[in-house]
């Protein structure tokens, strides 16, 4: 199934063989849905534009929890199951955390003074890296969650999508149109795949089940695929910035 929202405010499951729709929802939100992640079999979450998280139960087609603690628009979501604790990015600068089960937030994290754009969990969920509008990652302490515990500076733009590699390396994608491969702890941009060729921002990265291949998605008509089966574990060593770069298959 593929599950999608925009700027109509409706919310739409799709068959993937077909393309025919199984579901419209319209009007899930007050306001456009700017982020949709599914976190069970029969459970997908939505972000809207107003800071309103809302989690759906696909199977009942029915709405089972719905927060406003945000101010802005919500701009990434992460789930971690076995916590029951779903993490939300927001323009507001805080970063909001929830337990699924229960109406009202874990916590909400003091105003971080810059735009929330991206967020994973690593460190086997000891930790919570957020990207923002000023190119900072900032991490979080899982169970601390008021302000951040330490910041990466470095990057030359936003930090617009994260992608998890393993329990010490992410990938961000960045408004300059760069992937770059970053260590956590020892806290280190490594080095970057090859650019996009322009100067757009990379929305989303994604990764296959063999951790082999990675997409890419900017603001044109293409999506890129990233053969990072030469990472292995050592990148994480690698002391070298932009110049070592890997080679890219457009789609």
């Amino acid at each position: 199934e593929l599950f999608s929202g925009g700027e109509d405010k409706s919310l739409q499951i799709l068959d993937s063989a077909t393309g025919k729709p199984i579901l419209k929802k319209a009007k899930a939100h007050g306001e456009p849905i700017n982020c949709i992640s599914a976190i069970a079999e029969n459970m997908v979450v939505t972000g809207d534009d107003a800071g309103v998280v809302k989690i759906w139960d696909t199977r009942a087609r029915k709405l089972v929890m719905k927060y406003e603690v945000n101010e802005d628009f919500i701009s990434d979501l992460t789930y971690v199951a076995h916590e029951s604790t779903l993490l939300a990015t927001s323009a507001d600068g805080r970063l909001s955390v929830f337990d699924i089960r229960k109406k009202k937030p874990i916590k909400v994290s003091d105003n971080q003074e810059d735009e929330l754009l991206s967020v994973t969990v690593l460190k086997n969920t000891k930790k919570a890296v957020v990207g923002s509008e000023d190119g900072i990652l900032s991490i979080f302490s899982w169970n601390n969650w008021g302000d951040c515990t330490d910041r990466i500076p470095g990057h030359p733009g936003a930090i617009e999508s994260i992608l998890k590699l393993d329990e010490s390396r992410i990938l961000t994608g960045c408004s300059d149109g760069k992937v770059r491969i970053v260590n956590i702890f020892p806290n280190k941009i490594v080095s970057s795949l090859r650019d996009h060729d322009v100067d757009l921002p990379i929305e989303q990265l994604r990764i296959n089940a063999d951790a082999t291949i990675v997409a890419s998605v900017s603001h044109e008509d293409k999506i890129r695929l990233w053969d990072i089966s030469d990472l292995g574990t050592e990148a994480g060593d690698d002391d070298s910035d932009d110049d070592d770069e890997f080679e890219s298959d457009d789609a």
